[in-house]
């Protein structure tokens, strides 16, 4: 999904960026991407990678990235986590628990295929525009931003829960270069 916002609503922030050293299970120092030299961006449309931005570690915040004074877009995408973790506990004898279902080597390529291709699209349909990957890397608190358009992030323990029900986001940004 591709929606226009007003600038003003986005909160950004200094110490979101550290958020990404917080630890989670299995990671005690943070996302194991920080501090990578080149973040991939196979998967996306070799043309349009130029106007992509995936940037670790964080160095500005947003508004040095997009021109706040320009429209800014959000490109979110939803998958349907729980029913793909219940194809595989269904379909997969070796998989037992909840780790493994939900396990992200499973679902994350197949998640971040979607958005990539809502990022195509909204690159296609924005000539000189550019997508931030990573707001989050750039000051963004996206929990608030969701909550301006009416979706609500879910934090807690991973693996959730199982739910055919559980749903994960994953948000870009777009807009145009200061």
């Amino acid at each position: 999904m591709i929606v226009e916002i007003d600038p003003s609503i986005i909160r950004f922030y200094d110490h979101v960026q550290d958020w990404c050293r917080n630890p989670y299970p299995k990671h005690p120092n943070g996302c194991p991407n920080y501090n990578s030299e080149q973040r991939s961006l196979r998967g996306i449309r070799p043309d349009l990678q130029s106007r992509v931005i995936r940037e670790c570690p964080p160095t500005v915040l947003i508004d040095g990235v997009l021109r706040l004074s320009e429209p800014v877009y959000v490109i979110y995408t939803a998958f349907e986590v729980g029913k793909d973790a219940e194809q595989r506990r269904q379909t997969s004898e070796k998989l037992t628990t909840p780790g493994q279902w939900y396990n992200i080597r499973y679902w994350q390529p197949k998640a971040r295929k979607k958005l990539y291709g809502e990022v195509e699209r909204f690159l296609d349909d924005y000539p000189g525009s550019i997508v931030d990957l990573c707001p989050e890397a750039h000051g963004v608190n996206l929990f608030v931003l969701m909550k301006e358009l009416d979706i609500k992030l879910r934090w807690g323990p991973w693996p959730p829960e199982h739910s055919i029900d559980n749903i994960v986001y994953q948000v870009a940004l777009g807009g145009y270069t200061c």
